[in-house]
């Protein structure tokens, strides 16, 4: 075992829906895993299934990639077990990330369970179960990025306060320097701006978190 440096770690944000990839098999396994010849996913990719005969019960599903061989995909927290058998057809639909550009640090998945007492009279001691995984807030501190020719600001960020406008739910992914990933689901809370003398632009966007925090890679 190896600890490792946080150089080099990005964070991206989901955008518009890229090419389709056409779906040859599945097996239905917990989790599923979607045959598709020379997909190119990575794990942390968020792909949608459509257009499915047989497992019908996949359409419409909207979920994370796990891991990959060249071939195949297994998507995070879909269980097919039960599912109907394939038959033929479908596509896999990824969407498409844009990276954040300027990212200097990050803090979070600082959330935690509530705690049930459970405690009753024949208790010898205090007891608690606790309720359901709570995975709390993501903070991304970032200098501020324009481009030096048109100075145009950087469309990550641009991203970001673009879902802080409008108030929407986002999908972001880190990536650390080993290529594991953590894809989550998220608010951007605030879009501020900070500046002073002999200082950089620079900017701490904190992301509620909304949904599980999955691991990938």
């Amino acid at each position: 075992m190896t600890a490792i440096s946080a150089q080099g770690s990005k964070i991206e944000i989901a955008g518009a829906a890229g090419g389709a990839k056409s779906i040859t098999g599945l097996q239905l396994s917990n989790p599923v895993v979607i045959t598709a010849t020379n997909h190119g996913f990575k794990p942390g990719d968020v792909v949608t299934v459509a257009g499915i005969v047989g497992t019908t019960e996949l359409n419409g599903t909207r979920a994370v990639v796990q891991y990959v061989t060249a071939n195949t995909v297994a998507l995070a927290g879909i269980n097919a077990s039960g599912m109907t058998a394939y038959t033929s057809g479908g596509t896999l639909t990824p969407v498409q990330w844009t990276p954040v550009r300027g990212f200097k640090s990050y803090n979070g998945f600082d959330g935690q369970a509530n705690e049930m007492d459970m405690t009753d009279l024949d208790s010898t001691a205090e007891e608690i179960m606790l309720g359901i995984a709570r995975y709390g807030n993501f903070t991304i501190e970032l200098n501020k990025k324009f481009d030096g020719i048109t100075n145009a600001e950087d469309p990550g960020q641009l991203a970001l306060a673009a879902a802080f406008t409008a108030r929407t739910r986002s999908t972001f992914r880190l990536t650390l320097p080993n290529g594991k990933t953590r894809t989550f689901d998220a608010y951007v809370r605030a879009n501020p701006l900070q500046g002073g003398i002999d200082a950089l632009a620079t900017s701490s966007v904190p992301l509620r978190i909304t949904g599980e925090v999955v691991s990938g890679g």
